[in-house]
């Protein structure tokens, strides 16, 4: 279990924040420049906090409290903590299975037992006795994860371990990394400001930005119900728009916003007529209908006309750019390839489209970019 709360001033820039977790992958995801990798480095002892505590597992790394004589500040060598930096940091002279049990004070059966537990789990077998520079980069970081655990850590941290991966290879290593964390049991922390990596690996997510956590929750929740612009900005969020509640309809449990671009009907909140409120919707979840198509109630409620000015490849389907007002833009549609393949779908064509009210998320009402 990890309970931290901290404060450093480095320059001009501040990290001021609160994070508890129990025994759960935690991705902490943000731009270049949040605090995610300073975060870390305070946990393992590279970084003092100006003041804060932070907690592993009922042992005190840290507590230094404003005002108060008395500060504890237990050094990295005596905390138990695994690090896996973005280089992985090995030792290009010594074997695979040197670099792993590099760290250990003592080499007796037990380590060796856990040395061999690693290399099978990590899919490592056979490489034992090749140099790390004679191994794929893949490879390589399996070696820094398996050094990292060798010590069995009370945390794990991981700072941006796949960057350098290509994405064939993260996908494996990601794989790899969820089924050490079933069978460790540890809770580990994730530096990433790759949105899929998140998705697929975090139990928890914390956003990050200027220092601060601006939303903590379910991978669900971060996605799916942003609690501001900038998170809704950040994890993909892309189509937010801003208008006045018109109407309240509490027999249908519907609230009706009007705005400059279009009407939409969102399921109820608490609010009064007259209110500006802030809402979204992700690329993927804006649904394609055909002419004369027979709807259901929550898929008609709230359709729009526009004309397509452009549809870019982008994986395995197309990011679609919807013209409703006279703006260059109004709605960014995300769809399979085959979606647009049956809609025969072409720059300059006129297309249906539905806010499907339950994927329709009220972010905020009036502005502002709280912090939590």
């Amino acid at each position: 279990m990890l309970d931290m709360a901290v404060r450093k001033r480095i320059g001009s820039f501040t990290i001021d924040l609160e994070l508890s977790a129990g025994n759960e992958l935690v991705c902490l995801l943000g731009p270049s420049g949040a605090g995610k990798s300073t975060l870390l480095q305070m946990i393992a002892g590279l970084i003092q906090p100006d003041e804060g505590r932070i907690r592993v597992k009922n042992i005190t790394y840290v507590d230094k409290q404003a005002g108060y004589r008395r500060v504890t500040h237990l050094a990295p060598h005596k905390r138990r903590v695994g690090y896996v930096f973005q280089d992985y940091a090995l030792f290009p002279h010594l074997n695979v299975c040197d670099n792993i049990v590099f760290g250990v004070n003592r080499l007796d059966k037990t380590v060796i037992r856990n040395a061999v537990d690693l290399i099978d789990m990590l899919r490592l077998k056979g490489l034992e006795h090749k140099r790390v520079n004679e191994i794929s980069g893949g490879q390589q970081q399996r070696v820094a994860l398996a050094r990292a655990l060798i010590t069995k850590p009370d945390i794990l941290l991981l700072d941006e371990p796949f960057s350098a991966l290509d994405e064939l290879i993260r996908r494996k290593i990601r794989i790899d990394l969820l089924r050490v964390h079933r069978e460790t049991k540890i809770p580990i922390l994730l530096v990433t400001h790759d949105l899929d990596e998140a998705y697929t690996l975090g139990d928890k997510i914390a956003v990050m930005d200027q220092g601060k956590i601006f939303q903590w929750g379910n991978r669900e929740e971060i996605f799916r119900r942003p609690v501001n612009r900038k998170v809704a900005r950040f994890v993909g969020m892309k189509n937010i728009f801003s208008g006045r509640v018109t109407d309240v309809d509490n027999e249908k449990k519907l609230i009706r916003v009007a705005g400059e671009k279009f009407a939409a009907y969102l399921p109820y909140f608490s609010c009064g007529v007259g209110e500006q409120v802030t809402f979204g919707i992700r690329p993927e979840d804006v649904r394609l209908i055909r002419d004369g198509e027979v709807l259901g109630q929550p898929v008609r409620d709230n359709l729009l006309r526009g004309r397509l000015v452009d549809m870019v490849p982008e994986g395995l389907g197309y990011r679609l750019f919807l013209q409703i007002t006279s703006d260059n833009y109004d709605l960014e549609i995300l769809v399979p390839y085959q979606v647009a393949l049956n809609h025969r779908l072409n720059t300059g064509c006129e297309i249906i489209v539905s806010l499907k009210k339950s994927a329709l998320h009220l972010i905020e009402k009036g502005g502002g970019q709280k912090a939590v």
